[in-house]
């Protein structure tokens, strides 16, 4: 009895220390699995429409913002209230209203107002509308957002946590007037990731080894303050 008390006693000391270095290690990794292939998600295609929609809007080109409409459709994005904080004034930035933010109904009414009464282009711009989503839907997350001009905004928590073991994809797209980086840390303070293109387009993915929530650094190193589209997976 003493023998089978020793050996019961032996294994749940093991357990817990195994357990607390799993623990310990976990505290201190980078959690990102650096061998795991990335691969397109529907973020890539909602990002691939705001840019099509951008430039539909300044080349007034209708059949762009209809290309643009499409993927919007095939994709739904929810509308989601991300934690977020400015980096001077300790509170949530004004998220963004502009009347060109990139959406399915922006896109199909730019699209009408240049289509110039070409009926070919109107009958696309009516079917679509006629079978646009409506109401609530579920998908990519979608978010507008504001930085200002040599400052950074910061979310984070829960509307930021990513699932161990899938893919995870963060895109912003501004609107031309700033140049925009993102960058990516863990829960650990590890940098996961950054996308310093020189302009106003950034993607960062990656995959996460287990779930956990991440910080998320929009900085604008320009002079003018820039309003964006935050995607995630």
């Amino acid at each position: 009895m003493k023998k089978l008390q020793l050996l019961t006693t032996t294994a749940a000391l093991l357990l817990l220390l195994a357990g607390g270095a799993a623990g310990t290690a976990r505290a201190q990794d980078t959690n990102v699995d650096p061998e795991a292939k990335t691969e397109r998600t529907a973020v890539d295609d909602l990002a691939l429409a705001d840019q099509l929609y951008l430039m539909g809007l300044e080349a007034e080109d209708p059949v762009l913002l209809i290309a643009a409409a499409r993927i919007y459709a095939a994709t739904p994005a929810e509308e989601r209230d991300y934690e977020a904080v400015d980096d001077d004034e300790s509170d949530a930035p004004q998220p963004a209203e502009r009347a060109d933010r990139p959406s399915l109904e922006a896109a199909l009414e730019a699209a009408r107002t240049h289509a110039d009464d070409q009926p070919d282009l109107v009958a696309v711009i009516d079917e679509m509308e006629s079978v646009a989503p409506r109401g609530r839907v579920r998908g990519p997350g979608t978010a507008s957002g504001r930085v200002g001009a040599g400052r950074q905004v910061t979310y984070y928590g829960d509307t930021t946590r990513f699932r161990g073991g899938e893919p995870a994809t963060i895109t912003i797209q501004g609107y031309g007037v700033s140049d925009l980086d993102l960058f990516v840390f863990d829960e650990n303070g590890n940098e996961i990731c950054r996308s310093v293109r020189g302009s106003d387009r950034e993607r960062c993915d990656w995959y996460p080894r287990w779930t956990g929530p991440f910080r998320v650094e929009v900085r604008n190193y320009g002079n003018r303050a820039a309003d964006f589209i935050l995607r995630t997976n």
